[in-house]
């Protein structure tokens, strides 16, 4: 079955053939009834030929460079995050997956060659979070016969995203009044989502999420970054990668939970902070998303109509806006930050 988009392209390349071959059978006509084969005559029908076919192969072109999705591709760093344990009763064996990461992985499960077990065959997808997690049970049909079975397995780190808030405001990761800058002392602008900071200076979060990698953090868990980063997954699937932090000043732990305006780390040597927005769009790959700087409480910014030494704003009702009622009381006692 042609799809819309193929059917399309179809279409247009059937109307450039025809009217290619209605205007060459005219040309070529013409010659004959004035018995003029000339070598211009001929550069005539070439030069149309040539001009149409070009028309065909631009419009192929514009068809195969629609839908093209900007991403990049995701290697896991951790050595086996994913691990298929298998644990065997008189009357059944039982499969668990074991996530060594602070990320959730997509796993999938294909058992075959079984017999003596029911179900007689298992091929499924399973949500992994952090931690141990059972899967599925084979149970014996007869204790009086032996049994058996051959499992394989796959695995990919992150939740496709399907309902992502574009939209979001993000805090800038330093606190108000603390003033930065695009350029360095050569006059250089530097990187898009990058900062020009000093060593030491704090960076705070942007957004409420759970910590799902630490710098200096390296085989206690996967990450995306290979840098010294701080990687936070957000509540719609997003993943926000802060990069050049010093390893040796961490403060939050993975698995705890970090809301906007607490500080969760310092800048190392480089003294220059970069941000990165993720979507996870499955098998492996993440594509890169635009962030929404918010400047004050009724608007965000791209990263290129931020303003050089422009200050920070941390408007209440964004802090806030992803917290419970029982966080927002902490909050405002003093004690969210101080819990964690």
């Amino acid at each position: 079955m042609l799809t819309k988009q193929t059917f399309i392209f179809q279409s247009i390349r059937w109307v450039f053939a025809k009217v290619f071959f209605t205007h060459y059978i005219h040309i070529r006509n013409s010659l004959n009834r004035k018995s003029n084969k000339s070598f211009f005559g001929m550069l005539q029908v070439l030069k149309t030929f040539l001009l149409l076919a070009l028309l065909i192969l631009m419009s192929t072109s514009s068809f195969s460079q629609s839908g093209k999705v900007d991403h990049i591709t995701f290697g896991r760093r951790m050595d086996k995050p994913i691990k298929i344990e298998v644990m065997e009763s008189g009357s059944s064996y039982s499969f668990y997956a074991r996530n060594r990461s602070f990320y959730t992985y997509i796993v999938t499960l294909k058992i075959d060659n079984i017999y003596n077990l029911n179900p007689a065959y298992v091929n499924k997808t399973y949500k992994v979070l952090p931690g141990r997690h059972a899967l599925i049970t084979l149970n014996v049909n007869d204790k009086e016969f032996s049994s058996g079975y051959r499992y394989s397995y796959s695995f990919s780190l992150g939740v496709p995203c399907s309902d992502i808030n574009e939209s979001y405001p993000y805090l800038l990761p330093f606190m108000a009044p603390f003033t930065y800058e695009f350029v360095d002392e050569a006059g250089t602008t530097i990187y898009k989502n990058s900062f020009l900071l000093s060593k030491g200076d704090t960076v705070y979060a942007m957004r409420k999420g759970r910590v799902v990698a630490t710098p200096g953090m390296y085989h206690e868990g996967d990450r995306i970054s290979k840098k010294e980063s701080f990687e936070v997954l957000h509540k719609d699937g997003t993943i926000l990668v802060y990069e050049n932090l010093d390893s040796d000043v961490v403060f939050a732990k993975p698995e705890k939970t970090v809301y906007p305006g607490q500080p969760i780390g310092i800048v190392d040597d480089t003294g220059k902070l970069h941000i990165e927005l993720y979507a996870v769009l499955g098998k492996g790959r993440l594509k890169p998303l635009n962030i929404n700087f918010c400047i004050n409480a009724n608007e965000t910014v791209g990263f290129s109509k931020l303003r050089n030494s422009m200050i920070s704003s941390y408007p209440e009702e964004v802090v806030k806006r992803e917290m419970s009622k029982s966080e927002i009381k902490k909050l405002q006692k003093g004690k969210l930050f101080s819990d964690k």
